[in-house]
């Protein structure tokens, strides 16, 4: 799922040339995550209730629908409705992922094995733009989505041949009736409208404006009717009352946000920083991000290897949320004067404390619930993560935006140049080679780049310190090396 999101961002350009309209661009992206977020918890309930294997091969099948009907998309809104389509398989993909695990494998030794699960994920977010880069230049935009179909189709096999999961007794219409059709819709709607809030806010329409302050509005309140509808009048809600009631489960909602919050606040906005300060190239910049991305596969193969050791997630989270602002710090002074070897340190630190983080927490909400409510526990710390992603791109955004206009006012002597170099950040230094932008103006236009991401990255100082103050509410057990019953941790 990460591969086919950061493959898909390097084509976007491309696919906007080729179909002769940029109204859809953003759609591309927001499309694909409305589509998801919603039933993310769904994908955790009916997992109880038809099991693992059958619905996480209705994702993998509808992920591939997806793709196919973008790959043959003749037009944008043809691509836009794959993408949706997508989405509604994808967003069960990687929950359903660590839900088999917890289910084959003890929770003293999964630590191991979602570290493996936390790599790939880094892996991904490198790999991708290569791929994308090579396939959009080379062959077609339209293998960032054909590579989909053979990699999809490997994985049912090896699924329906291979995995051995025994499946919930009951006939169909019983278990039918367990599904939280209302709470689904509720938290779909809420979700929906806070995501589309988030993207088109200071875009496509003023914060101010009055159709975001519906949206937020309506939003606020779906989420209440949702928390009423589940507490009061649903039979099986779709998030077990008992989560919610939890104050260790919070404290991991709580640091799963703030987690997904802090890592795409970095992540996000490194190679804007690459392309405009250093004037490199989206290939290059996707390159330079590499050290993060080491130190994060590194740290979370290791750090896995160590909980399954010792049983000890807490120590882990603390540590890697403090090196997480220790290293959102140090890129946060990162200028046009910094070295390679200084840039590539700074990125290897927030790597590490990323890497520390990208499973801990989740293997500390497992240990803290009963085995029936792990397909939940697992779902909703996955959507929460997702949920801090869309808020930190949406916030910064802004924050980004405010400051670069501020900034560029002073300095760049139009208004039509100003939004040129707002809009276009990888052709900034090219219009400088080729003349049609004056080469005095380069250095106070990074110079204005660069305060505005320091900003941002100071941003993810303040989040990443929320996710170690989390840190502290998190249940200081210890894995235990088999469960006997009940919960999986033994008090320190």
């Amino acid at each position: 799922m990460q591969l086919d999101q950061t493959i898909v961002a390097v084509a976007i350009p491309t696919i906007v040339t080729d179909f002769k309209t940029f109204s859809g661009l953003s759609w591309i992206g927001t499309a694909y995550f409305l589509a998801s977020m919603p039933l993310i918890p769904t994908y955790g309930k009916l997992a109880d209730i038809f099991g693992r294997k059958p619905v996480f091969i209705v994702g993998i099948t509808l992920f591939e629908a997806g793709s196919l009907i973008c790959e043959l998309a003749p037009s944008m809104p043809v691509l836009i409705v794959g993408r949706a389509v997508a989405g509604v398989g994808g967003g069960g993909m990687l929950p359903m992922v660590i839900i088999i695990i917890s289910d084959v494998v003890p929770l003293r030794d999964r630590p191991k094995f979602q570290g493996i699960i936390g790599a790939c994920f880094g892996l991904a977010s490198v790999a991708g733009p290569l791929m994308g880069g090579a396939f959009t230049d080379k062959l077609s935009w339209r293998w960032c989505f054909l590579i989909n179909l053979p990699v999809g189709a490997l994985t049912v096999f090896v699924v329906f041949v291979y995995l051995r999961l025994p499946n919930p007794q009951g006939d169909i219409r019983a278990k039918l009736a367990k599904i939280d059709l209302l709470g689904t819709f509720w938290l779909s709607a809420a979700t929906v409208l806070i995501v589309y809030a988030l993207t088109a806010g200071g875009g496509d329409f003023a914060w101010n404006s009055a159709p975001i302050i519906s949206m937020i509005v309506l939003a606020v309140v779906c989420t209440v009717v949702f928390a009423v509808v589940e507490a009061k009048f649903v039979k099986h809600p779709l998030i077990p009352r008992e989560l919610g009631q939890n104050r260790y489960v919070l404290a991991v909602w709580t640091g799963a946000f703030f987690l997904g919050m802090t890592f795409f606040s970095i992540t996000y906005y490194l190679p804007i920083y690459f392309q405009v300060v250093n004037g490199n190239t989206a290939t290059e910049a996707g390159i330079l991000t590499i050290p993060l991305i080491l130190g994060l596969v590194f740290l979370a193969i290791t750090s896995g290897i160590a909980i399954s050791k010792t049983g000890y997630t807490t120590a882990v989270i603390h540590v890697g949320a403090a090196i997480i602002m220790v290293g959102a710090g140090l890129i946060s002074t990162m200028n046009a004067a910094s070295g390679p070897g200084m840039q590539i340190g700074y990125l290897v630190v927030a790597g590490v404390g990323m890497g520390l983080n990208i499973q801990s927490i989740n293997l500390n909400g497992q240990g803290v619930v009963e085995p029936p409510q792990l397909a939940a526990m697992i779902s909703s710390f996955s959507f929460f993560q997702i949920l801090g992603a869309v808020f930190g791109i949406a916030i910064n955004g802004t924050i980004f935006s405010n400051v670069l206009s501020s900034r560029l006012f002073s300095v760049v002597p139009s208004a039509s140049l100003i939004e040129f170099v707002k809009n276009n950040p990888s052709k900034i230094h090219a219009t400088v080679d080729s003349g049609t932008l004056p080469a005095m103006l380069l250095e106070p236009i990074t110079t204005a780049y660069t305060d505005s991401l320091s900003l941002v990255f100071k941003t993810a100082i303040a989040t990443g310190g929320a996710l170690f103050l989390a840190s502290f509410l998190l249940k200081r057990n210890r894995l235990q090396k088999k469960a006997e019953g009940g919960v999986d941790m033994a008090p320190v």
